[in-house]
Order: structure tokens, then sequence, then C-alpha cells
């Protein structure tokens, strides 16, 4: 992921690193995802194409925001999103996307793992009651598959 205040100056910023980045991760096998775009072109086409393929986010915090959401959705929730320091962009860009994302993206996301949290606690004070209830449900089971093997086996 890099943002900048527009689409364009993130492309331009990718400029800098991306190709050699995909070139150099893709070849090796390392980075399956960075060599999906083939081909000779500029510097900056590459970088479109690259983003154009939605393996990453190459934009403003609107777009990183709706990347996420995407995400989100496709994979039903996750507690976690890493980004990777890949010199991309020049280090001045970077640390710009670093804020953008702090400052714009993080607030968008604050209380998004309200709910599983909260599930998460109410899970923990319920513990050994819900601990006892499911160590009976195994035994259950165990004894009745050992019964219909008995029977199965009569």
């Amino acid at each position: 992921m890099h943002l900048s205040d527009s689409r364009d100056q993130a492309i331009d910023d990718c400029t800098y690193g991306l190709p050699d980045f995909s070139r150099y991760f893709g070849a090796a096998g390392f980075v399956p995802l960075a060599n999906t775009v083939e081909g000779t072109q500029s510097s900056r086409e590459f970088v479109e194409q690259y983003a154009a393929k939605g393996n990453c986010c190459i934009g403003t915090p609107d777009d990183a925001i709706a990347h996420i959401e995407d995400l989100l959705h496709r994979s039903g929730g996750f507690g976690t999103l890493l980004l990777l320091g890949h010199d991309w962009a020049p280090p001045p860009a970077t640390f710009h996307s670093y804020e953008l994302f702090a400052r714009a993206v993080i607030p968008y996301f604050k209380g998004q793992l309200a709910a599983p949290r909260a599930s998460h606690e109410w899970a923990r004070g319920k513990r050994d009651q819900l601990i006892g209830r499911a160590g009976e449900a195994v035994v259950k089971a165990i004894t009745e598959h050992v019964a219909e093997q008995g029977e199965a086996g009569s």
C-alpha cells in the first residue's frame, strides 16, 4: 500500500521502486503477486497496471479505505492489517504515506472491532460454564460413537 494526496501523485511516487521490487521479488518467486504485470512499458504505465490488478492499493486515503473495506467483505473480517515496508516510493513520500494512513485511514476503522471484542469478553466471562458444556458434549459424542461402532461390529 502506498498513499498520497492524489492517486496521480501516488502512482508517480511508486515509479521510484515498484518496478524493481516486482522484478526482484516476482522473478525469485518470493511474492507471487509481484509479477502480475508483463511486457515492456514505462515505469508509470507499469505502476498503473500493477495498481489496476487490485493486489495492492496505490492511491489516496479514500482508496485505502475502499480497499480495506473490500478485503473485509471478501474475507469475512480480520483483526490485523500489516503494511509492508517495501520502498516503492522515495523515503519522504513513504513517510507521508504512513502519516496519511495514520491520520485518515486508521480513524475510519476505529471501533471496527468493538463487536468481536465484546463477544470475546462475553465468552471469557462465561468460560467455565462454556468449557463444562463443551466437555460434556465431547464426552457424549465419543460415547455415542463408541456405541455405534459396537453395534456396527456386532
